[in-house]
């Protein structure tokens, strides 16, 4: 800031450098205890001689504006901040509409308030205790003797490539067919959905989801105003027959779905009624967004195969995963899908 200064002929150079302190002093632009340049410094910041700065200091010290340290230097001292007080914007007329349909429909503002000793059976955060901070401080402290301070830095725009590769092989493993398909990692589920939907559908569009659902989702679902068409679901998941009927009367643009451990009803889809769901959609090229968030609470036997195993290299399905067997409550996503175009095969 010290560099804005600009001098004239009209009065001693050393007023005009008081002044201008006194200015950026006074407004709270230089808070209480900051340290100003040396002398040294200040001049040959704005190119006059060590004197005038001197004089500037001392007439700044005089005027209780600022003290000096012997040995230390020269601080700003307490002093009373002139506050702007005339301009007040009236924010409720320039909130947008998305915003306020943002607050509205943010469930978590209008609960009830969380008291110590409740349990909630609407969250699925688990119990922090169960968390195991020491290896989570190994693996930090590992992976950064490792990188060392690039680590710190801005990193890979699509997330972290040595994680990405790692759930890439895991997709494998677990039968994901991942030629000519990418990854992406986000912030969390609201993150990633959105950015789902900012990219393959528009206003007024028609989306098919299970009814129930994720709050989370019809909230971002309204948020970009798309009609939401809830198909029921039983004790196998989506009734198919409901399905045909929304396909036969309306357009539909996408399809959101949670077959395994459905939220939030616990339902787990069979692998059958998957390739049915799968092989209806791609009949009329509606694109699947599946949220395999819970997959791996499988106890027994194997863990449940997503709908994006069934595409084999068609291009039909957006991929959604909660990394929760990695870091619970870790709000990383990945979303897998084929590059060239999201349309189904």
């Amino acid at each position: 800031m010290f560099f804005n200064l600009k001098l004239h002929e009209d009065e001693p150079i050393y007023i005009q450098v008081y002044g201008y302190l006194k200015e950026i002093i006074e407004n709270g632009m230089l808070s209480k205890d900051s340290k100003l340049p040396s002398t040294r410094e200040m001049a040959s910041m704005i190119d006059v001689s060590r004197t005038t700065i001197v004089k500037a200091y001392e007439l700044l010290e005089d005027n209780n504006l600022v003290y000096t340290i012997k040995g230390r230097g020269t601080f700003v001292s307490k002093v009373p901040v002139v506050k702007q007080s005339e301009w007040e914007i009236n924010w409720e007329n320039n909130i947008t509409n998305y915003a306020k349909m943002s607050e509205k429909l943010d469930i978590m503002k209008h609960e009830k308030l969380y008291k110590k000793g409740m349990i909630s059976f609407k969250s699925i955060a688990p119990d922090e205790s169960l968390f195991d901070v020491e290896e989570v401080k190994r693996a930090f402290l590992n992976r950064i003797s490792i990188e060392g301070e690039k680590l710190l830095n801005y990193g890979y725009a699509k997330g972290y490539k040595p994680l990405i590769d790692f759930i890439m092989e895991y997709m494998r493993e677990k039968g994901v067919n991942t030629k000519g398909k990418d990854l992406i990692i986000t912030n969390g589920f609201t993150e990633g959905f959105d950015i789902v939907l900012s990219s393959i559908v528009q206003k007024g569009d028609n989306i098919i989801c299970e009814n129930p659902t994720h709050n989370t989702a019809i909230k971002l679902m309204k948020l970009h105003q798309l009609s939401i068409i809830g198909i029921d679901i039983d004790e196998d998941g989506i009734d198919l027959e409901k399905i045909k009927n929304a396909l036969k009367h309306n357009p539909i643009k996408a399809a959101y779905l949670i077959p395994s451990y459905h939220n939030p009803t616990g339902m787990v889809m069979s692998y059958e009624k998957m390739e049915n769901v799968y092989n209806l959609l791609k009949k009329h090229k509606v694109p699947i967004v599946e949220d395999g968030f819970n997959e791996e609470l499988q106890h027994l036997g194997s863990h449940i195969a997503p709908i994006a195993t069934i595409c084999g290299e068609e291009n039909s399905v957006i991929y959604w995963k909660f990394i929760k067997n990695f870091i619970p409550r870790n709000e990383n996503r990945m979303g897998i899908w084929r590059q060239e175009t999201y349309r189904c095969a």
